[in-house]
């Protein structure tokens, strides 16, 4: 097997388990955002205590769904 599947793997199966430890944790630390408390992603998405924002987890299943439909059909 060529090393780039390999690698190519290994990076889903990361962005995977991190889309997971959002969707069950939280926010998680702050040192895992760029800008910590101040990202902008991290505030749209979640409140200052970590937790999710109201419409934050449906916000982002769309965005993923959006991105795989069009991917389909182009």
């Amino acid at each position: 097997m060529p090393v780039g599947t390999i690698l190519f793997v290994i990076v889903v199966g990361a962005g995977i388990a991190m889309m997971v430890f959002l969707f069950v944790r939280g926010a998680g630390p702050d040192w895992m955002w760029v800008g910590g408390r101040n990202n902008p992603l991290r505030n749209l998405l979640f409140r200052p205590d970590g937790s999710w924002r109201r419409y934050g987890k449906v916000g982002v299943v769309t965005f993923w769904l959006l991105i795989a439909i069009s991917a389909y059909f182009s």
